[in-house]
């Protein structure tokens, strides 16, 4: 069973088995997780068929934004531009230097997603998602004719020799040095789903997550982790969403309630950047609010109506990657 199983088998109406029911706790706990996961997943699916050929036993990585997950095994410069980043600057139009590494190129136009997962219905969300910020993605993350074939097939090199070694490589990395705009993130309401009928779970709430908009289209990316912070007295939790060195990241957070009116999203610096919230209107009876922030990240403070504090939280200090997803 892979991640994907595994989610809808959770989603389904129970039913009891002869090993007893799934520990629910602990897999809200390792909520973060599941993120990370479901991208290696979804690169072990479209590798599949060449690592075997090659050799490989395993192939990690994800659909664009790994440089915040899983970063470089080693050999990567980050003081300059590749060759591969510096000819996709020359000749790809549109292509902008966006730090000392990596160059940020225009998507296709299409979605990052080699796998054909099909785009999102609209009664998969609960009322209107929000914009939050730009989706990115790794040049491998499309189909070979997306860009030209030098570009593919040498970002796909890099993953291979650069990024890999004997039993892995990433599919889908931003750690090529090239970037690619891929559309539009949205923060949506997740319809709760059964997925043995494909029908919608009646009086079963919506789950907040994120996903990518292109051409019209809505494909789901990742669940926030668990959702437990939004449960009555939860603290609060911060979610980025792994923008590049270089660009606004994007930050979402949430409380159980409806009475946050302002959220303010504080840098290292002290720039103090004041959140958009949506107090009951995107998560019924949660308060989600998200900015797009330059520099790092260090508080974010909310208030009601009267200007009293709600809730005010640092930026939890973290050192691997599952614990960088929760903040």
């Amino acid at each position: 069973m892979n991640v994907t199983d595994l989610e809808h088998a959770l989603a389904a109406p129970a039913a009891p088995t002869a090993h007893g029911r799934p520990d629910l706790t602990a897999i809200r706990r390792a909520g973060a997780r599941r993120r990370r996961t479901r991208r290696a997943v979804r690169a072990l699916t479209v590798a599949a068929a060449g690592a075997l050929a090659a050799g490989v036993l395993g192939v990690t990585g994800g659909a664009g934004d790994e440089h915040a997950i899983d970063p470089a095994q080693g050999g990567v410069d980050r003081t300059q531009l590749s060759d591969l980043a510096q000819q996709a600057l020359e000749e790809i139009p549109g292509a902008r230097k966006i730090n000392s590494w990596q160059v940020l190129v225009p998507g296709p136009g299409s979605a990052p997603d080699p796998i054909g997962e099909p785009a999102l219905t609209d009664e998969r969300f609960a009322g209107e998602g929000v914009a939050i910020g730009e989706w990115y993605a790794g040049v491998t993350s499309y189909e070979r004719d997306a860009f030209p074939s030098w570009l593919w097939r040498g970002a796909q090199h890099v993953e291979q020799t650069v990024l890999g070694d004997k039993h892995s490589y990433p599919v889908g990395s931003t750690d090529t040095g090239v970037v690619v705009d891929a559309g539009q993130l949205e923060l949506a309401c997740m319809t709760a789903w059964d997925w043995n009928k494909d029908v919608a779970i009646p009086g079963r709430p919506c789950s907040p997550a994120v996903v990518g908009v292109v051409g019209g289209e809505r494909r789901y990316l990742w669940g926030i982790g668990t959702d437990d912070f939004l449960d009555p007295g939860a603290g609060m939790e911060l979610f980025d969403t792994n923008a590049p060195a270089g660009v606004d990241q994007g930050w979402i957070g949430g409380v159980d309630g409806t009475d946050v009116v302002r959220a303010d999203f504080t840098t290292t610096d002290g720039t103090v950047v004041e959140g958009r919230v949506s107090p009951g209107t995107l998560v019924p009876g949660k308060s989600m609010f998200y900015a797009q922030v330059p520099g790092e990240l260090a508080n974010v403070s909310i208030y009601d109506a009267s200007g009293a504090l709600i809730e005010s939280h640092d930026l939890e200090p973290c050192s691997d990657p599952v614990d960088c997803e929760v903040r």
